[in-house]
């Protein structure tokens, strides 16, 4: 896997301080990376390892926002993968145009499983990280997590994760699995609406950057600290 990344980032000059995120509702919640622009939400609970990483992406401009804060085009409420690929001019193509980015947070099937076609899935998703790899952007891959509000989608969720977990070890790609640790949170990591990830909510608004124990028992927290860590882990080897 850091033969391909590195080989990946051989092929194209991009800011190694920038990501991009690329999926659906759940990655456009604000709970989702965004809180770690705001120091008063950062709560690293000893991690002070990834405090310079923070700093280092915040810092990195562009389009005049950074990373964290920034509105991606390449995630929207209800998208499934087609809709990212898709158009003479696709979503992920101007997000990479437009951010220049070396890694793409990429979590995209919570609604796929509902289509119940496993084998487009598989298709699209190989199609959207070739594209990645072919503009020298790292695709950061993650496993979906449960349903809890439909137990027929829920059923279709572990088959969409091992093509996932095959498609990662086949191309030699990284993979947060989220879903593993997810399904051991109580309400298997999941807010009241049985589909978004959950984070603590406080004085009206959630709290996905709360890297403490309390918070870490949270889907969307966890998500969050999977997904920095694999980033310092890949920019070490780069």
């Amino acid at each position: 896997m850091i033969e391909n990344v590195r080989a990946i980032a051989a092929r194209r000059a991009r800011n190694p301080d920038v990501f991009i995120k690329v999926g659906d509702s759940a990655t456009v919640n604000r709970a989702f990376m965004q809180c770690f622009s705001n120091d008063d939400e950062v709560m690293l609970d000893g991690r002070a390892e990834l405090r310079p990483l923070i700093e280092t992406i915040r810092g990195a401009r562009a389009r005049g926002t950074d990373s964290f804060r920034r509105q991606s085009r390449a995630a929207g409420v209800g998208w499934s993968v087609y809709r990212v690929l898709s158009g003479s001019s696709s979503a992920i193509a101007e997000e990479v145009r437009a951010m220049q980015p070396r890694f793409a947070l990429v979590m995209f099937g919570g609604n796929d499983v509902e289509t119940g076609s496993l084998r487009r899935y598989e298709s699209r998703m190989e199609e959207l990280v070739s594209r990645l790899e072919r503009w020298g952007v790292i695709p950061i891959l993650s496993t979906i997590p449960p349903r809890n509000d439909d137990p027929e989608a829920d059923a279709q969720v572990p088959r969409f994760n091992a093509a996932l977990r095959a498609l990662a070890e086949r191309r030699h790609l990284p993979l947060v699995d989220l879903h593993a640790v997810m399904v051991e949170q109580p309400d298997r990591g999941l807010a009241s609406d049985g589909v978004h990830p959950s984070a603590p909510v406080r004085d009206g608004r959630a709290h996905g950057c709360d890297l403490t124990e309390a918070g870490l028992a949270h889907g969307q927290n966890v998500r969050n600290l999977l997904n920095l860590e694999m980033i310092a882990a890949l920019r070490s080897v780069l």
